[in-house]
């Protein structure tokens, strides 16, 4: 299982948060862990109204993802994963390029891992 939070602040534009939730399921315990997985995510945009009732923006984002896992050691791995994702927007938000509508991509990821 491995959780995603983002925090974001831009002065006129307000905060940003992104919670999201990814399992995965490996196919070898081995130094190389290839896997596959899904996406679940949430971006919820907080403008700043200065004064004026906040209307959260919120955007969903659910995904197939395939990678592997390179890991140094026990608790740190690097990874490179593969998406396919599909995306709902909120009638209000720009985040996908498609007010409103909903759209599917695929993205490419390079991440290095920390495990507790």
């Amino acid at each position: 299982m491995a959780p995603a939070i983002s925090v974001l602040y831009v002065e006129g534009f307000g905060v940003d948060l992104g919670l999201g939730l990814s399992p995965r399921f490996y196919f070898s315990s081995e130094e190389v862990a290839p896997y596959i997985g899904f996406k679940f995510a949430t971006f919820l945009q907080f403008p700043d109204t200065y004064g004026a009732e906040v209307e959260v923006i919120a955007d969903f984002l659910f995904g197939l993802t395939m990678g592997g896992e390179y890991f140094l050691n026990p608790k740190f791995s690097i990874g490179v994963e593969a998406q396919g994702n599909l995306t709902l927007s909120d009638n209000r938000s720009r985040r996908f390029g498609n007010v409103g509508r909903t759209t599917f991509n695929t993205e490419t990821a390079i991440f290095a891992a920390v495990y507790f």
